[in-house]
């Protein structure tokens, strides 16, 4: 079976591209100052706790006893009325 020349052109081209991508991609890297703030109970820095997403704090004072005393510190609106929400995020 004869292959064409745009045939192999092509698959030369795609195999070049691939490579080239591959060569140039880099892992994912967690920011080593947000890691590091995640460490701290008193921080909540990212929407999941810390970049393992334990949703996990081990700090007392909020329990099943008093979490219904709850109320919001503050508020911010944006001028939408829907299409938008996130979790609180507390550094200090």
């Amino acid at each position: 079976m004869r292959i064409s020349k745009f045939a192999r052109h092509v698959g030369t081209t795609t195999a070049l591209a691939s490579g080239i991508l591959l060569a140039l991609s880099q892992p994912a890297q967690a920011n080593k100052e947000l890691d590091q703030m995640s460490r701290q109970n008193t921080n909540w820095v990212m929407q999941t706790k810390d970049y393992s997403s334990t949703h996990y704090s081990e700090l007392y004072d909020i329990n099943i006893t008093n979490v219904k005393n709850l109320k919001p510190a503050w508020s911010f609106s944006t001028g939408v009325l829907n299409g938008h929400e996130g979790g609180p995020l507390v550094v200090d």
